[in-house]
């Protein structure tokens, strides 16, 4: 849990100001995940349910154009990625994200 605090400690200190009760309320939502080089977090075509925060390494947002693929964001350590279209309307996501 106390990762988990400091997750989202470093999140509040970016975005917004949150008080205890709400830090342990967010970092009650966080799930660790570790994943490798290439893995694919969100897949073209799927609803996005989740918020990726990178505590290590690069997450890449990127869509298909004309057959290539298009970079559309890079997050590194401390940062975020996700795709808000697909979280907030629950649709079928244009984006993927890849490790």
């Amino acid at each position: 849990m106390n990762e988990a605090i400091e997750i989202v400690r470093s999140l509040s200190d970016q975005l917004w100001k949150l008080n205890k009760e709400e830090l342990e309320l967010l970092a009650t939502t966080l799930t660790r995940k570790k994943v490798r080089k290439g893995d694919i977090l969100l897949d073209e075509g799927e609803i996005a349910k989740h918020i990726y925060w990178v505590q290590q390494g690069m997450l890449r947002q990127f869509y298909y154009k004309d057959g290539r693929d298009v970079t559309e964001h890079f997050a590194c350590d401390g940062q975020g990625a996700l795709c808000i279209t697909s979280i907030f309307t629950q649709t079928r996501s244009k984006l993927l994200v890849e490790a």
